[in-house]
């Protein structure tokens, strides 16, 4: 599937007191890069075609999904994210 755009939908939503839902927001982005640093281990691992599942040296977090998803597991403290996306409105233009 070269040279075609592959995207995911995000979704931002800001709450006030309670959990009470005041904003919704969908938008479209453009996977560039589908990295973590496991914070554990320092290593940095990077899923690059679809349903390419990484882990890292000491197993504590994965990445998968390549261009086409962003996919984590282990727990969210154990990981940064230094994946890079694309928003929609910056692609406006281009294709």
């Amino acid at each position: 599937m070269s040279g075609v755009n592959h995207w995911i939908d995000t979704a931002n939503v800001r709450d006030i007191d309670k959990g009470v839902l005041i904003f919704w927001e969908i938008r479209r982005m453009r996977i560039v890069k589908n990295c973590i640093k496991c914070l554990k281990c320092g290593e940095v691992i990077e899923s690059v075609t679809r349903h390419d599942f990484k882990g890292c040296s000491c197993g504590a977090v994965c990445v998968d999904g390549g261009k086409d998803y962003l996919r984590r597991c282990g727990y969210p403290e154990d990981w940064e994210e230094m994946s890079v996306v694309e928003d929609d409105n910056a692609l406006q233009g281009r294709e």
